[in-house]
């Protein structure tokens, strides 16, 4: 492996970490959406983190010749080049745990939302059948007149 590939790895990784750096961002701003109940905003943010999301699967399919390879095994432009790889590969996985923490909370959050949601519509669905119940019906109770002459 020559020091280009090296430097290559070293620039993907910083890459993946701007990346993971919006998304972290995306995923607070997801969090006080959900809890707002800012629905339309909420969608929009969804499709930036899209784009996002498609950019980092592309860095992770342009790291993957870099997957199998042991560090001792490159060939590095100074201890510091290797270092500083390995500050940023510890950086993204912080960061990816950060990300994957803050999608766990927001889909609490919108699990929790739907199921109040659905324990609202239950009380009004129960509502309307006690309420049938207590009302009559429209013509029950009263008597037919044969208004028809003979």
């Amino acid at each position: 492996m020559t020091n280009n590939n090296t430097d290559t790895l070293t620039q993907k990784l910083y890459s993946k970490c701007e990346l993971l750096v919006q998304l972290r961002k995306l995923g607070v701003q997801q969090n006080r959406l959900i809890e707002a109940g800012e629905l339309g905003q909420l969608l929009k943010l969804l499709a930036e983190k899209q784009r996002l999301l498609d950019s980092l699967q592309e860095i992770e399919r342009e790291l993957d010749p870099f997957r199998g390879q042991s560090p001792d095994d490159r060939q590095w432009g100074s201890p510091d080049d290797r270092r500083r790889c390995a500050e940023l590969a510890a950086a993204c996985e912080e960061l990816l745990a950060e990300v994957a923490r803050f999608e766990k909370q927001s889909a609490e959050k919108l699990q929790f939302r739907r199921d109040e949601t659905a324990a609202q519509l239950q009380a009004v669905h129960f509502a309307g059948q006690a309420r049938a119940a207590y009302v009559p019906e429209v013509g029950a109770g009263f008597s037919q007149v044969d208004l028809s002459a003979e």
